[in-house]
C-alpha cells in the first residue's frame, strides 16, 4: 500500500476520481479537531494539501462524517492558493539581483537581516494566509508602505518601492477575491477597505 502524502501539520491526503470528478480527499478520521474548514487547523491542513496537488474539482474531508466542498467554497480556496503563490514569488525576489557577485557578498547579510526584505514580509503574510484569514487581513493592513531601514544602502530605496508595489498587487488580488466571494455567496458587492 502506497504511503499517502501529508501536510506539515499531519493531514494525510490523496487525489482520487469520484463520480467522474478529480477530488482532493483529506483523511480526517484520526484528527482530534473538527473536520470543517471553519476550524483553523482544518483550514490550514486542507489549504496546504490543496497547494500540494494540481487542479481538482472538489475537496472531500473524509472522517466519521464526509464533508464535500465545491463551487464557491472551492473557488475561495483556489483564490487563496493563487494568493499564496503570488506571495511565494514575492518572497523569491532578490533585491540585490542586479549587483555583481562581490557586491552581493558585501551587502547580502545586511540585506537578508532587513525587516523590510521581501522574503521576510511575504513569508510572514503567507504563513498568516495559510493559518487564519483574519490574521492575514490585519497583517496586510499593517504594511501599506514599506519603509527602508534607518541606515540604508543605496539599493534599499528601490527595494522598498518594489516591495511596496508587490504588496499593492497582493492587496488588490485579495480585495478581488473577497469581492468575488461576497458576490457569489451573498450577492453583495463589498466596499474596499484593504
Amino acid at each position: 500500500m502506497a504511503v499517502k502524502p501529508s501536510t506539515a501539520i499531519g493531514c494525510a491526503y490523496h487525489v482520487e476520481a469520484r463520480n467522474d470528478r478529480r477530488m482532493l480527499v483529506v483523511d480526517c478520521e484520526g484528527c482530534t479537531g473538527d473536520s470543517d474548514l471553519s476550524g483553523a487547523r482544518c483550514y490550514e491542513g486542507t489549504l496546504r494539501a490543496l497547494c500540494g496537488v494540481g487542479p481538482v474539482e472538489g475537496i472531500l474531508l473524509s472522517g466519521y462524517v464526509e464533508t464535500e466542498y465545491k463551487g464557491v467554497a472551492l473557488d475561495a480556496l483556489r483564490g487563496v492558493r493563487a494568493l499564496a503563490a503570488t506571495l511565494e514569488r514575492m518572497a523569491g525576489r532578490d533585491p540585490l539581483g542586479n549587483l555583481d557577485e562581490r557586491a552581493r557578498r558585501e551587502k547580502g547579510r545586511r540585506c537578508q537581516a532587513c525587516k523590510s526584505h521581501p522574503a521576510t514580509i511575504a513569508g510572514r503574510l503567507r504563513e498568516r494566509l495559510e493559518k487564519d484569514l483574519d490574521s492575514f487581513t490585519a497583517s496586510l493592513l499593517q504594511h501599506p508602505t514599506v519603509v527602508p531601514p534607518s541606515n540604508p544602502m543605496a539599493e534599499c530605496a528601490g527595494c522598498a518601492a518594489e516591495t511596496g508595489e508587490d504588496l499593492g498587487v497582493v492587496a488588490r488580488e485579495f480585495e478581488r477575491l473577497r469581492g468575488q466571494l461576497m458576490y457569489s455567496a451573498f450577492g453583495v458587492v463589498p466596499r474596499g477597505d484593504v
